[in-house]
């Protein structure tokens, strides 16, 4: 999948939100399961695309035991998977694994460059 952080560096477009271990990860919306990776920088990572805005959804710091696999269909609301400590990064002293990493994806066209969006707005 063109879009998997897995295949090449990029920046970190995301948050870190606090949130403890085993704290259940919901989809902000309805889309399908793109790619889950255990290899990247920020552990077990889900990316969900959403056709209707055609934007993605990418959840990072969850446990290796995800709810979920490539293809399903989610709705807004679903549990995803679990707050994990599958990061390679100790975030900070006061954060350390307790956390969420979340990015939004924009734009994302096959032959072209996606970018970011803020993800605070997707949030509660």
């Amino acid at each position: 999948v063109w879009w998997e952080t897995s295949k090449s560096y990029r920046p970190n477009f995301g948050i870190n939100i606090k949130a403890n271990v085993g704290t259940p990860v919901k989809a902000v919306a309805s889309g399908e399961v793109k790619s889950i990776n255990e290899n990247g920088s920020f552990g077990t990572t889900v990316t969900i695309y959403h056709p209707e805005s055609g934007k993605a959804t990418v959840y990072g710091n969850l446990d290796k035991e995800v709810k979920v696999k490539k293809g399903d269909k989610v709705t807004q609301g679903q549990e995803i998977g679990k707050i994990g400590k599958t990061s390679l990064r100790g975030m900070s002293e006061e954060i350390g694994n307790n956390f969420l990493h979340f990015e939004v994806l924009k734009n994302l066209k096959e032959d072209a460059q996606y970018s970011s969006e803020n993800p605070e707005k997707y949030i509660k």
